[in-house]
């Protein structure tokens, strides 16, 4: 076992992926939750298995947002203020998906150098860093707006909702 650090890739990732699921994660499981067939619905909606676009992505998320919200009943002023929210957030992350490709573009050409340079290596590392950094920030800047647009209620609705889904799995 490696007492390293994770690469800057998977400390990207793993923050991400908190980000995604405290906001969109729950959108999920309140619709397995509630029976919907969410695979048939992105299916008819022509959804691959990642967003290939900012429209996409901002159309799936729009769509998560209100599985989500239709499951604890959120007024139409808390829908438009999420899906402002998460409309703007959406481009912001690409970008930062963009920062992170280029990254590890980055670090496969240092490491197919004829000459390895520790000090290229750490630079890239570095900037993985502030990556990561800079993601997390974006990312819980978004989950602490939604949640100040929901009651107490409303959040422990989704919150009891994503830990029931994550004991018995998705519902088909």
């Amino acid at each position: 076992m490696s007492d390293r650090s994770p690469t800057p890739r998977r400390a990207l990732f793993a923050l991400l992926a908190l980000g995604g699921l405290a906001t969109l994660g729950t959108a999920v499981a309140a619709t397995q939750a509630g029976g919907a067939d969410w695979r048939a619905e992105a299916q008819a909606r022509g959804w691959h298995h990642r967003a290939v676009s900012v429209e996409e992505a901002q159309e799936r998320v729009a769509w998560g947002a209100d599985q989500a919200l239709d499951r604890v009943d959120a007024t139409d002023a808390q829908r438009e203020a999420a899906h402002e929210i998460l409309a703007d957030a959406v481009p912001e992350g690409f970008a930062l998906k963009a920062d992170g490709r280029a990254l590890k573009a980055d670090l496969r050409d240092a490491l197919l150098q004829p000459e390895v340079s520790p000090d290229a290596v750490e630079s890239i590392r570095q900037d993985g860093l502030d990556l990561a950094d800079r993601a997390s920030a974006q990312a819980l800047d978004v989950v602490v707006e939604l949640a100040q647009l929901l009651t107490v209620e409303q959040r422990q609705e989704l919150d009891d909702t994503a830990r029931s889904w994550r004991r018995s799995g998705p519902k088909r």
